[in-house]
């Protein structure tokens, strides 16, 4: 059997539930990086526990998340909030960070969890809580936990005063030597921009001429 240690561990987060209440997991869209380590840990708790998620990845890259977190969308449910972090633990200890994502707009799918983000605490998110340890969540009192009493101990450190996220996933691999973002710099120079246009692409699509510009269907 696949894990029986945490299979315990399983059962007691089940009955906690319990305790906590209700929560409306089917409205709430869960990802799981797989990717990230011990993923399949996290898959096999939640399907264990009958929580709904998909395997979901950065589509900018095949690298592992350097740093192990989750982030949760402001406004899901704040039991929600509890009861992942609660399973998180068990599997990472406190060795991983969980953020509140204050975005309102965001490039990637909208999910309101995602278990292995590649947010780092060291790199200047906008609309985005402060990393938060597991246990800093749940040494809350459950019946008193709520968005306002969250972000209050979690502010927004970055906050974008127009709501919006400046935050894109290509952002994570700037500055990391990723061929996808760093070998390509056009140029202007040869042709002056004319018509807006860089210079390869004027001497592939216009054959060095920008006049040409006017012939193209």
């Amino acid at each position: 059997m696949k894990n029986l240690e945490l299979l315990k561990k399983l059962v007691f987060i089940a009955d906690r539930l319990d305790f906590i209440g209700h929560i409306e997991f089917e409205k709430i869209a869960i990802g799981v990086n797989p990717l990230l380590n011990k993923n399949d840990l996290i898959q096999y708790s939640l399907t264990t526990l009958e929580i709904p998620f998909e395997s979901y990845r950065n589509e900018y890259t095949e690298i592992p998340p350097k740093e192990v977190n989750a982030y949760f969308r402001e406004n899901i449910d704040s039991k929600a909030i509890y009861y992942i972090t609660y399973i998180l633990k068990e599997i990472y200890g406190e060795k991983i960070y969980i953020y509140i994502l204050y975005a309102t707009e965001f490039r990637s799918k909208q999910l309101d969890i995602y278990c292995g983000s590649y947010i780092e605490k060291n790199k200047p998110f906008t609309n985005i809580s402060r990393p938060i340890e597991p246990s800093e969540i749940l040494r809350l009192n459950i019946g008193d936990l709520n968005w306002e009493k969250l972000s209050s101990l979690f502010p927004n450190n970055n906050y974008s005063e127009d709501g919006y996220c400046r935050y894109t996933p290509e952002d994570d691999y700037k500055d990391e030597g990723y061929d996808n973002y760093d070998s390509y710099r056009p140029s202007y120079s040869k042709y002056d921009g004319a018509y807006g246009y860089d210079d390869d692409t004027i001497d592939s699509a216009f054959e060095g001429d920008p006049e040409n510009y006017w012939n193209v269907d």
